[in-house]
């Protein structure tokens, strides 16, 4: 019975831990896009700088001056240096997006070769023993493989090592011991 306990104070600890993860990245996503917002009227604004600028001195003849050329180029180094600092914004949101996945990824149940949870933190599988990289690797950071599943008569789908369905209690060894099984 403390052993359930545990599990389940484990178990609310991760999603409170994941709950407080995503209020904090939505927090900072929503930052960082006010802040990309900001960029965005700025460079608006200098784009509309530029071209007043560029129209009086056309319309004065004096385009080609140094002064009115220096102003120009002034104006256009202010909007690439915005446009840098906006790409910096949407790669920190990206990033920020990354983590959160990858955290995501962590906290499922991955799925041994042996069809049994395995605790990814585990360097070997408690059940079979199985190295949990490898499997890890294999199976895509937890992802079952199509050939490590099947389908019971019910539609209920299976795990390769149940013995029993799930949905309808059929035995369903017989789904991966099959000689006509499909190969992938």
């Amino acid at each position: 019975m403390a052993d359930f306990f545990k599990k389940l104070r484990k178990e609310m600890d991760e999603g409170v831990t994941i709950a407080s993860v995503k209020s904090k990245n939505l927090i900072e996503t929503t930052k960082i896009r006010n802040r990309i917002s900001s960029l965005q009227g700025q460079k608006e604004s200098r784009l509309n700088e530029l071209g007043v600028q560029y129209y009086r001195g056309w319309s004065m003849e004096e385009i080609q001056t140094e002064d009115v050329q220096n102003r120009l180029q002034t104006i256009c180094e202010n909007i690439k240096a915005i446009d840098q600092e906006i790409q910096l914004k949407e790669e920190e949101i990206e990033k920020i997006h990354k983590e959160e996945q990858d955290l995501m990824n962590r906290k499922k149940p991955q799925l041994c070769k042996c069809g049994q949870n395995i605790n990814p933190e585990a360097l070997f599988c408690n059940h079979c023993g199985a190295k949990v990289e490898e499997v890890l690797k294999k199976n895509g950071a937890g992802e079952e493989s199509k050939s490590e599943l099947a389908e019971c008569s019910c539609g209920k789908t299976i795990r390769e090592g149940t013995k029993f369905c799930g949905g309808c209690g059929n035995n369903v060894e017989h789904l991966f011991n099959s000689s006509d099984q499909k190969e992938d």
